[in-house]
């Protein structure tokens, strides 16, 4: 489902005009990504949740020059469906 698709399928369900759905939309992104960035995460109930983990850093080997590389820690958004969505997938 892209984004056209999910403002007229929740501008059917609601009732609303698209342009009213794309500002709830719109506010809930917002909101979700705010809260995300400032690393609290975000929990929704029968969808999932998205945190933030850091990635430790890692010793890379270069085949090409035969040099190793120092990657350096990183921080990376991770997602993890819940497990209604889970048993609904199966």
């Amino acid at each position: 489902m892209n984004h056209k698709e999910l403002l007229t399928s929740l501008a059917e369900k609601t009732e609303m005009s698209q342009k009213q759905c794309q500002a709830l939309l719109d506010v809930f992104v917002d909101i979700t990504r705010k809260s995300v960035v400032e690393k609290q995460g975000a929990q929704m109930l029968d969808l999932g949740s998205f945190n933030v983990r850091e990635k430790e850093q890692k010793i890379m080997f270069n085949p090409l020059t035969g040099k190793r590389m120092l990657i350096p820690p990183k921080l990376v958004v991770g997602f993890k469906a819940s497990t209604t969505i889970k048993n609904l997938i199966k």
